[in-house]
């Protein structure tokens, strides 16, 4: 055959027995002579397979690429029946290509896997692919770096994604976004030695085990996911420097296990609700903050034995046990709290005398050893009416008193401004939406809706006003006129 006789002389593999293609070599030229593909292998002109149908009997893989630096596009393809220990696609050091709109389904003999890259994969794309039925829907294994996977359908596999580095060849800068990941019987992304993985607005829903495991994982973020009626939700364990933050959780066995050997990790901005537990944690030197904790049947936090943890701005509201620490007294020492703020406790509310925000008595019901010297005082989240702010207290509110409440972050410096973001305000023609008078602060309004009518301003500022930032404001004014000219003025202030 004419594909035989050019692998033994050009030392390249070409093949389409049983359906299938092997490519090795950076040199494309023979697979470009073949009526499944197109392109010259430049950035502007990719090699370009698409549209097949190809069936791996059970016993092949489908498509294989190996030790190719040429760019590369497999799209609209369909890939069926992979054999065990095979893939749909598999790519071996190979760079530059795009897996783009496939569909690979197996029938889960087990060991096989929808894509696979192996070694030193990097620069890779793999978008908007739908598989399912396999060991390892999408596998990356043994140092693939720099890749993307996006916008991926993975369902009813062991595992959805795994990515799995070796002790002396991590994988690293991997970015998984924008995936719906559901329906695997062990996780839904699992993870083993890897660094700055960004996993980042992905969906995950009844998926068995843990929705995302990750162990022996350094300085990656997982944030902005939404969680649903997974098993559990993530767990993270022999990691630092990771962080966790604004991701959606509900009605997971424990919602978020952080465990041992982790450290300095930043755990902020999630929210978990239902379930047996919030968060357990096993860490040391480790900063949750800004957590919301609600609902949860056994316990909202639960620290099992370690130390020097700080715990400060969280919302604990209608569990059956807020929070235990089990550290050993004089041993441990978690704080509850911070120097300016601790948490707040739906079960306790006192007085605030000098009306800075923070209780005047400390929060003792932690189970075990902790206590909240600072608690949060009263409700801490806003119900939609108009906030003003006065720098001394005069007239308003005070920074201090703001930046207790869930809606302002922040200490008003200028590397950590104070932080209005996210709020619905309507003035109900009666009141500015959001005044600030008197202020020498750094702060910064972001996202806000703000609505008034044609008498009162939206924002409202007065006297000395020091480094204010407005940003991506949405001011919705009922005299379309007057909500021209606020919105420039506002500008004109920024």
């Amino acid at each position: 055959m004419k594909d035989e006789t050019i692998q033994k002389e050009e030392n390249l593999k070409l093949s389409t027995n049983a359906n299938k293609i092997h490519i090795i070599g950076s040199n494309w030229s023979i697979a470009a002579d073949q009526w499944w593909c197109s392109g010259s292998g430049s950035q502007s002109e990719p090699y370009i397979i698409q549209d097949l149908v190809i069936d791996g009997q059970d016993q092949y893989d489908c498509i294989i690429i190996e030790n190719s630096t040429a760019y590369f596009r497999i799209e609209n393809c369909t890939l069926s029946n992979i054999g065990s220990l095979k893939a749909g696609i598999k790519l071996v050091n190979t760079t530059n290509g795009l897996l783009i709109n496939n569909t690979c389904i197996s029938n889960f003999e087990g060991g096989n896997y929808g894509i696979y890259l192996f070694n030193e994969c990097g620069q890779n794309q793999i978008i908007g692919n739908n598989i399912s039925n396999f060991e390892n829907g999408i596998y990356l294994l043994n140092g693939p770096s720099e890749n993307v996977i996006e916008d991926n359908y993975i369902h009813n596999n062991f595992h959805g994604i795994r990515i799995q580095g070796s002790f002396s060849d991590y994988c690293e800068d991997n970015n998984l976004t924008n995936n719906i990941v559901f329906n695997n019987s062990i996780h839904g992304m699992w993870f083993t030695r890897i660094r700055r993985t960004l996993v980042d607005n992905n969906a995950f829903y009844n998926n068995s085990g843990y929705a995302i495991n990750s162990g022996e994982s350094f300085f990656d973020t997982i944030s902005n996911n939404i969680l649903l009626n997974n098993s559990n939700g993530i767990q993270i364990t022999l990691s630092n420097g990771s962080v966790i933050s604004d991701n959606y959780i509900q009605n997971g066995t424990v919602n978020l296990f952080i465990g041992m050997t982790t450290y300095d990790c930043i755990i902020k901005g999630n929210r978990m609700y239902g379930g047996d537990y919030g968060i357990r944690s096993s860490a040391w030197d480790c900063n949750f903050t800004d957590n919301i904790i609600r609902w949860h049947s056994t316990c909202g936090f639960q620290i099992l034995d370690k130390d020097h943890n700080y715990i400060y701005k969280n919302y604990f509201m209608d569990n059956v046990l807020h929070a235990e620490d089990q550290g050993i007294p004089a041993i441990t020492d978690n704080y509850w709290n911070n120097t300016e703020i601790g948490n707040y406790w739906d079960n306790h509310s006192t007085t605030d005398a000098d009306s800075n925000g923070i209780d005047d008595n400390k929060y003792t019901y932690i189970w075990g050893i902790g206590t909240d010297w600072m608690p949060i005082y009263g409700n801490p989240f806003h119900n939609g009416s108009a906030i003003h702010i006065d720098g001394d207290g005069s007239s308003g509110i005070t920074w201090q008193y703001a930046s207790t409440r869930n809606w302002c972050s922040g200490w008003g410096t200028e590397n950590n401004p104070y932080v209005i973001k996210d709020l619905v305000i309507n003035g109900y023609k009666k009141s500015n939406c959001l005044e600030i008078e008197d202020s020498n602060v750094h702060f910064r309004i972001e996202d806000c809706t703000l609505m008034t009518d044609h008498i009162t301003y939206t924002l409202y500022f007065t006297a000395l006003i020091l480094h204010p930032l407005l940003i991506r404001r949405q001011l919705i004014d009922i005299f379309s006129y007057r909500a021209v000219k606020v919105a420039e003025w506002a500008e004109t202030i920024a």
